[in-house]
């Protein structure tokens, strides 16, 4: 939590100390990524303010990472999720229903 609110002193956006994100250089973010999940980058977009989104996944292992780079810092990402059973659809339209109508 200390490293959260360091960040927060250092200008990060408010939504980093908000929902716990894990923020930290850029480099270490991706390195481990390719590394120790090897995860590669399957889809990648600008949110209205800049910041670059990421999603990154392992196709064999089926886990992904979504990570945020801010557009004025850089060489920080964040990780605001990550999890398993990624898919993906093959198709862009297509809606993917990861729940049953019973849940």
């Amino acid at each position: 939590m200390r490293y959260v609110f360091l960040l927060f002193l250092l200008g990060f956006p408010l939504y980093a100390q908000a929902h716990n994100v894990h923020c930290t250089l850029r480099t270490m973010v991706t390195d481990n990524l390719t590394t120790l999940y090897r995860e590669s980058v399957v889809a990648v977009g600008k949110q209205p303010d800049g910041d670059l989104v990421e999603i990154w996944a392992n196709l064999d292992t089926k886990t992904f990472t979504i990570v945020v780079t801010p557009q004025d810092k850089r060489t920080l990402s964040c990780l605001l999720s990550g999890g398993k059973e990624w898919q993906t659809t093959g198709q862009l339209g297509i809606m993917w229903q990861p729940w049953d109508s019973s849940d």
